[in-house]
């Protein structure tokens, strides 16, 4: 049997909902699947631009943003 060639396109979507009304207030999109750890700084970074989050807002990531060098922000 010959080996078959697969070829695996994919892409990672970032959605954040505000808590009150489960409404989506920002979506990106990246390429590939890159780290969730390493995307943690874009993400933040974005959030604090657009205004969406402010300094007493908790946030709530799944287990692949854990990294111990980013508890302390």
């Amino acid at each position: 049997m010959q080996p078959i060639n697969v070829y695996y396109i994919g892409f990672k979507a970032i959605i954040v909902v505000e808590y009150t009304f489960a409404m989506p207030v920002m979506i990106l999109i990246h390429s590939g699947t890159p780290n969730d750890s390493k995307l943690f700084d874009e993400i933040l970074k974005k959030l604090k631009t657009r205004r969406i989050i402010r300094n007493s807002d908790i946030l709530i990531f799944d287990k692949g943003y854990y990294n111990k060098g980013l508890l302390q922000l």
